[in-house]
């Protein structure tokens, strides 16, 4: 079993975080699987779907919120999956509950022995949901643990066996500067596959060290070609104040829609030394470095050359720009030793 243990979620300011460290003392252990079962444990797809209901008791301090329960149907480079985190406490309490969800597999999955490839399990630490504990179980975890772990499926039929390709990745710019505004990167895939691809996830990530920053999205749009052969394209938003690096494409995880119903794929995983060993970008470099300012000088100030004692005399000036962009602020010189106040306002009287 894998445990990690108070992980931050991307885009939480780094200042709210710390504080939380600070003024709390979270739940630090990782939920505990009690017991698993799942029924019926040999399913037929030949003629329609199939459904299998899951249960899993678990412990943790704070709950369970969130639950992921993956099928897997190996051997070879040829995976198909059937997952879940649908789940629901339907008896006990959120410390000691058991929980359910019904897994359908589609008319013609895959005939074989499929088997419990992942199941996670997060709780809620801080109250927020933003800082969890996690546990992972894998098959080995379960068998030693006594769990079932093995589905067989009967089918008639394959669907669609190829894995989507990743043909062409390209991401723009390669370089940003968080200093003073959040920044987008524009990301941009060529994908090939028969049925096309349904989903598509991409993952920077900012290391070395524990504590571990992402970047990611799933929100890629068919933006030219075809299903079959086609650009997807996603912009990634780096907040304000991100931390300064050279950040690295983690993971690309592609799948496509095998049996046209979108809950059986294949999927293909690109990790960093794949990408690299493609001639793919993997690293953008995110600064924090402050960028150099001009401001233009402004116009001559313009009003009255004369007035009486005591009379509010007004003049105004205007035309400074600021070379990256941002507002300016303007401030009189009266000539007798007084000056206005800072304003973004080009007109001020004086008595």
């Amino acid at each position: 079993m894998s445990q990690r243990s108070l992980l931050i979620a991307f885009g939480l300011c780094c200042l709210t975080a710390v504080t939380l460290a600070a003024s709390q003392s979270p739940d630090t252990t990782p939920p505990e699987l009690v017991d698993l079962d799942f029924e019926p444990k040999t399913i037929n797809t030949s003629f329609a779907d199939q459904t299998v209901t899951l249960s899993l008791r678990i412990r943790d301090q704070t709950g369970a919120s969130y639950i992921y329960f993956k099928f897997d149907q190996p051997p070879g480079p040829l995976q198909r999956y059937g997952y879940t985190s649908a789940f629901q406490l339907t008896s006990g309490t959120p410390q000691d509950g058991v929980y359910t969800a019904t897994l359908t597999f589609p008319r013609y999955s895959l005939a074989g022995t499929w088997t419990i490839e992942d199941i996670i399990i997060r709780d809620n630490a801080d109250g927020s949901l933003a800082m969890y504990n996690e546990s992972g179980y894998g098959p080995n975890d379960l068998a030693g643990l006594g769990f079932p772990a093995q589905l067989v499926v009967v089918s008639a039929t394959p669907p669609d066996t190829s894995l989507p390709e990743l043909v062409d990745l390209d991401f723009e710019p390669k370089t940003i500067n968080t200093s003073y505004a959040d920044q987008t990167v524009t990301l941009s895939l060529r994908i090939r596959d028969q049925t096309g691809a349904s989903y598509i996830y991409f993952d920077f990530e900012q290391p070395p060290g524990p504590l571990q920053r992402y970047g990611s999205t799933s929100a890629f749009q068919l933006t030219s070609g075809t299903p079959q052969d086609g650009v997807y394209t996603a912009t990634l938003t780096f907040p304000r104040y991100s931390l300064a690096g050279t950040w690295v494409i983690e993971d690309i995880i592609i799948r496509d829609n095998a049996d046209g119903s979108l809950a059986m794929y294949n999927e293909s995983n690109y990790y960093t030394n794949d990408l690299a060993g493609l001639g793919f970008p993997t690293q953008l470099v995110v600064s924090e470095e402050p960028i150099a300012h001009t401001v233009s000088a402004p116009n001559t100030p313009s009003g009255p050359s004369s007035g009486q004692a005591g009379e509010s005399l007004t003049f105004s000036t205007g035309g400074s720009t600021c070379s990256q962009g941002h507002s300016v602020q303007y401030r009189f010189d009266w000539g007798n030793g007084n000056y206005s106040s800072w304003s973004s306002s080009t007109s001020r009287s004086y008595t």
